[in-house]
């Protein structure tokens, strides 16, 4: 089906708001809102399947709450006796397809599940579309209402929306993946993005730190040494969607830079996520504690993050800033994290 130029319009509304970061925590919103951009829906519901058809349950329902706690034991239960799931699991994975392409709503209304978890929802109607997101990853994104079936429209511009969903989901789950991967190991972890003209668009104080110790960055282009990390969203085919994160590590005398870059085609965006790895850090003028403050603080944490890591109140952590500037002789976290990398044995230039 051709869809109306105003159709279409709100397609690319969708595919904005979904490309409009990379961070795991937001996608749940950016997910929702972009398919009810789309498609009018009561209740949408994104779910997981192995590929051996094994179902790992739901990711999250919208509205928040939407499902009494109870229902959800029963589509565990009865999840494979819906007449559509198999289809898009096996022979129809990325297709969007309806309850009424497979039984009229009459037979519907006699199933277990309509009976025992759509009818709770107060929904009789589905749309679903199973995204592969890894050879043993299938998400599905399951649109219900009420009494209005899905269209062609619907259909159709659902279907324009599925390879923009499929390659936000990898994305966020190649950033989670890099990010989490940093972890204790990282005596620091800076965050990047750089557009197609290696312009950086965005970073983090600990990434900017990083890019100028190892490139001599301005800050302002991306370095030289990581142009051709850049140049796949240049070159991408007008079908591509996702590209596949890639690792490169840069050696120095004080320390091992290890970047995860996360491709966003949509946006022509290159997201770096930069770890520093080197030796612990000599004896600082701080206490233990003031130590472990610092470190969380050279890997990017905010002061409530901090504190929720290390089980104290926000104001602690702020008492415990104020006296590693003290200490330290610094002014700022810039500065703080500039001592701490040095104390990592990481060569530090005059003048920062």
């Amino acid at each position: 089906m051709r869809l109306s130029n105003f159709d279409l319009g709100m397609v690319l509304k969708a595919v904005g708001i979904l490309n409009s970061d990379i961070e795991p925590a937001t996608l749940p919103a950016r997910t929702d809102q972009s398919v009810r951009a789309t498609v009018a829906t009561d209740v949408l519901s994104f779910e997981g399947f192995g590929t051996d058809q094994d179902y790992r349950g739901p990711l999250w329902y919208s509205p928040a709450g939407c499902v009494p706690v109870d229902r959800l034991q029963v589509m565990a239960d009865h999840v494979f006796e819906h007449a559509l799931v198999d289809a898009v699991l096996t022979t129809r994975v990325g297709e969007c397809v309806t309850t009424s392409d497979y039984q009229p709503l009459s037979a519907f209304r006699r199933t277990v599940i309509y009976n025992e978890f759509f009818k709770y929802l107060n929904t009789d109607r589905q749309m679903t579309v199973g995204l592969r997101i890894s050879p043993s990853l299938i998400i599905t994104v399951s649109l219900c209402r009420l009494g209005r079936d899905f269209s062609e429209r619907d259909r159709a511009a659902l279907q324009m929306l599925v390879p923009h969903l499929t390659a936000a989901f990898r994305n966020a789950r190649s950033f989670s993946r890099a990010v989490s991967g940093a972890g204790d190991t990282s005596s620091m972890t800076g965050y990047l993005t750089v557009d197609s003209t290696q312009t950086i668009r965005a970073a983090n104080p600990q990434a900017l730190y990083l890019i100028t110790e190892f490139f001599n960055s301005n800050g302002t282009d991306c370095p030289a040494e990581l142009n051709d990390l850049v140049r796949p969203i240049t070159q991408r085919g007008d079908h591509d969607y996702w590209l596949p994160a890639t690792k490169r590590e840069f050696h120095s005398a004080g320390g091992t830079l290890c970047i995860t870059t996360v491709y966003n085609l949509s946006l022509q965006t290159a997201n770096f996520v930069l770890e520093l790895k080197g030796r612990s850090p000599a004896k600082l003028p701080i206490t233990a504690r003031e130590t472990e403050v610092l470190g969380w603080i050279a890997r990017g944490k905010t002061d409530s993050e901090t504190a929720e890591l290390l089980h104290i109140s926000v104001r602690t952590v702020q008492k415990h800033v104020e006296n590693i500037f003290m200490k330290l002789g610094v002014e700022t976290r810039t500065g703080a994290m500039a001592r701490f990398v040095e104390a990592s044995s990481l060569p530090v230039r005059q003048g920062l």
